[in-house]
């Protein structure tokens, strides 16, 4: 089977809050979710990452502490709800 482009969403900038969250609309051959997880601070401070209510499994990461601080997550989920779902 072919990995195929489903449909991509973005939360809005957040620079300072604690957590925060966005709704994504899968379409209705959705079969897996990828969350990155990007920040500028230094080091990251996600601990989690849901979709839908359903915990993401952290699968890579990565950063830089010297010449540009930043963090980068990829959490992963398979066999994702369809339709609205929300992601904090």
């Amino acid at each position: 089977m072919a990995v195929a482009h489903d449909a991509a969403s973005e939360s809005a900038v957040s620079t300072s809050a604690a957590s925060f969250s966005w709704t994504h609309v899968g379409g209705g051959s959705a079969r897996g979710a990828i969350v990155f997880v990007i920040s500028i601070q230094g080091t990251g401070d996600d601990t989690s990452v849901t979709y839908g209510g359903t915990g993401m499994a952290l699968i890579g990461s990565g950063s830089d502490t010297d010449t540009e601080p930043g963090t980068i997550r990829c959490y992963y989920l398979d066999n994702v709800a369809t339709g609205s779902q929300t992601v904090p």
